[in-house]
């Protein structure tokens, strides 16, 4: 039996890391494998806050700490900082991924995520490991720090069609392209973890940053459809700004995607979660400065619903959704992404 050992952003004040890191590791469970999330972070990737937000990021770490313990070994495993080689003999296959942990600016450069620790290269691959962006977005220096480091694997798995370019021009690593783990578990699934909220009836609005022109959709949206806005955040900006917000836990968050009437969001999860639920859903892309939009227009041209970004929204908020076709699609990709497991580990 294979011992597994993942590498992946577990320890964020972030739904879609801590969800796709546990929905991961329970699909390689599934083979009957002993697996574990490495309790790793990088320790140099710490912001800088006022008291006012260090408060609200204690209060939001508080939300997190009961689904990491249970589900993520926060407290169960060692702790590794700047020894993570030390897991050298410890497993005998190494998965990077899901997440952006090949986005050089959101791990400070850190090779840890490419795997440069693992002794034996033959022990890496990736799964479903996301760059956040375009290769036209990338740095002179981004692009020389992902060419040193992609000589770690001789097979990448990739969340986008945007990380493919990438590798293709930077390298000559063969590459796959899979959906995130949080969509190759359904919605029973996640149902098992769930807190649902007793209220109903409303539109939740989730977004990585407070745009104002989706928080106005979403008000328009409100207004015609005579329902209550629920605003999810882990931004402070968002919380003192906007009414009806509240900081839930990832089990409490999963309770408002299921029940909820219609979601608008721009976030990637956000997306992921809509499209898994069969959610009425309407997606939003952040300005282009954030650079990250193309995991979103990845899995909107996957599923062909490019139709449900805000930009093509005009009057007809109730244009139905040829779930049929999507859930095929999804089904299709669930399928692949596990042969590909299945197949690393094996």
């Amino acid at each position: 039996m294979s011992k597994i050992g993942i590498l992946t952003f577990h320890r964020a004040n972030n739904y879609g890391a801590v969800l796709q890191a546990y929905a991961l590791k329970n699909i390689l469970k599934n083979f009957y494998h002993d697996v574990n999330i490495i309790n790793y972070i990088n320790c140099e990737n710490k912001a800088k806050h006022n008291f006012l937000k260090f408060l609200f990021n204690k209060y939001i770490s508080y939300k997190f700490m009961n689904f990491g313990k249970r589900y993520l070994n926060w407290n169960d495993t060692k702790f590794y900082k700047n020894n993570v080689a030390l897991v050298n003999d410890i497993y005998n296959v190494f998965i990077t991924g899901s997440d952006q942990v090949f986005n050089p600016y959101g791990s400070n450069y850190d090779k840890n995520y490419f795997l440069d620790f693992v002794k034996d290269k033959n022990k890496c691959f990736s799964y479903a490991a996301s760059f956040g962006l375009s290769y036209k977005n990338l740095t002179d220096k981004e692009k020389l720090f992902i060419k040193q480091n992609l000589k770690n694997f001789k097979i990448l798995s990739l969340r986008e069609k945007q990380g493919v370019d990438i590798v293709n021009k930077l390298s000559d690593v063969k590459t796959e392209v899979h959906i995130d783990p949080t969509l190759i578990l359904n919605k029973q699934d996640w149902l098992k973890i769930s807190k649902i909220p007793k209220e109903d009836k409303f539109i939740l609005v989730y977004l990585m940053n407070g745009e104002k022109r989706t928080i106005e959709f979403a008000r328009k949206l409100s207004k015609k459809e005579k329902l209550k806005l629920k605003i999810v955040t882990t931004s402070l900006k968002n919380y003192i700004l906007e009414k009806n917000t509240c900081v839930v836990s990832p089990q409490e968050w999963l309770g408002y995607m299921l029940k909820a009437k219609y979601i608008v969001t721009n976030s990637f999860h956000g997306l992921c979660f809509s499209i898994n639920f069969n959610k009425q859903f309407f997606v939003d892309f952040l300005p282009q400065n954030f650079s990250v939009n193309s995991r979103l227009e990845n899995l909107l041209d996957l599923t062909s619903l490019r139709e449900r970004l805000v930009d093509n929204i005009k009057t007809d908020y109730d244009k139905t959704i040829n779930w049929n076709n999507v859930n095929k699609i999804i089904e299709k990709e669930r399928q692949k992404s596990i042969n590909y497991l299945k197949k690393i580990i094996e």
